[in-house]
């Protein structure tokens, strides 16, 4: 009799696909502020080189120094607010995964920084990376690609996950009540009589569920905006009534509290980089 040989084969197979890898070297004089209030649809590992940055997000703020690695999860809305001694000089990647699995969905991570990656040899990884991409030949795309892969595999056991903070009805509705009437002046009494609670009910929830106040993030959001209107042509006047600031003077102090700017500096600097 022929006995056939026995084979045994086994198969493992797993979505990791990226989609788009991007690796930037920037350099700033100063300070510089960024917003996107929309949120990232990519997931950001930023290593600090000079300078260093305040992040706010609803969640917590984040501050980083020069020699450290920082990540941003993708979907989340945050300000960033550099500042230079005088110069700010950081590399970043940004991926994106159309195809989200347990192993490359990262909403779900935390704003955070990296202390374990936050070394030489993470900033020599990502000064290569960045120079084969930049070289503009698809062998070493290819190649920074696969440096990307192995260094996400370092990367991702480190990353620290957590779940977005439980927002009671009452809550909720304040921040509804804040978004909509930012502009207005209203107490904190009058917003926490809208969701039906007591102004010290109110300064609890914003405190232990979103660490800021409500007088705070109404502030937040009017910087937001007058950020936005400093791209135009609109006055300091014009962008205080828009705001809701009662004045030229508290809109400077609070702006260049927020983003580390005047508002004139912060409006020069835009026009210089466009």
């Amino acid at each position: 009799a022929v006995h056939g040989e026995k084979i045994m084969t086994e198969e493992y197979q797993k979505a990791l696909c990226m989609s788009e890898l991007a690796v930037r070297h920037s350099t700033f004089a100063g300070a510089h502020f960024y917003d996107l209030d929309s949120g990232k649809v990519n997931s950001s590992f930023i290593f600090v080189v000079q300078g260093g940055a305040k992040l706010f997000s609803l969640r917590k703020t984040l501050s980083v120094q020069a020699g450290e690695l920082f990540y941003i999860p993708d979907g989340l809305p945050y300000s960033l607010q550099w500042t230079g001694a005088p110069d700010i000089e950081y590399y970043s990647l940004h991926a994106l995964s159309k195809r989200y699995d347990s192993a490359m969905q990262t909403n779900e991570n935390a704003l955070q920084k990296i202390p374990a990656l936050s070394n030489a040899g993470t900033l020599a990884l990502f000064r290569k990376i960045f120079s084969l991409m930049a070289s503009g030949g698809r062998a070493e795309k290819i190649r920074a690609v696969s440096l990307y892969y192995s260094f996400y595999a370092d990367a991702l056991p480190l990353l620290e996950t957590e779940r977005p903070p439980e927002l009671s009805p009452a809550l909720r509705k304040a921040l509804d009540v804040l978004q909509q009437t930012y502009r207005e002046n209203k107490s904190v009494e009058e917003i926490a009589a809208a969701c039906y609670i007591s102004a010290s009910r109110l300064f609890h929830l914003f405190q232990t569920r979103l660490d800021t106040t409500p007088v705070a993030y109404r502030n937040e959001l009017r910087v937001r905006r007058a950020a936005e209107l400093l791209r135009t042509d609109a006055s300091l006047e014009e962008i205080c009534a828009e705001t809701g600031f009662s004045s030229v003077t508290y809109f400077r102090e609070i702006f260049k509290s927020r983003t580390g700017m005047t508002p004139s500096e912060y409006r020069r600097k835009i026009y210089n980089q466009s």
